[in-house]
């Protein structure tokens, strides 16, 4: 899962330079007079999304075990 995750991010971040994740939506959030400045570089002119370092934390969570074959 965690391959797959990492695999489609770079992609987005390479091939396709968006940010469908919202992951500048985020860096706002939490740093909103640096996002003042970089806004208009984060998809465009310096591209910061397509440089930046996304790490990925997966944690699943299984809520139901067993078979779903019929018995």
């Amino acid at each position: 899962m965690k391959k797959q995750l990492q695999t489609t991010t770079k992609r987005l971040q390479t091939q396709y330079k968006l940010d469908v994740l919202g992951i500048g939506d985020k860096y706002q959030r939490q740093n909103f007079k640096k996002w003042k400045e970089i806004k208009n570089d984060w998809e465009n002119g310096k591209q910061y999304f397509s440089t930046c370092h996304i790490r990925i934390h997966v944690q699943p969570h299984i809520t139901q075990s067993g078979s779903t074959l019929p018995k």
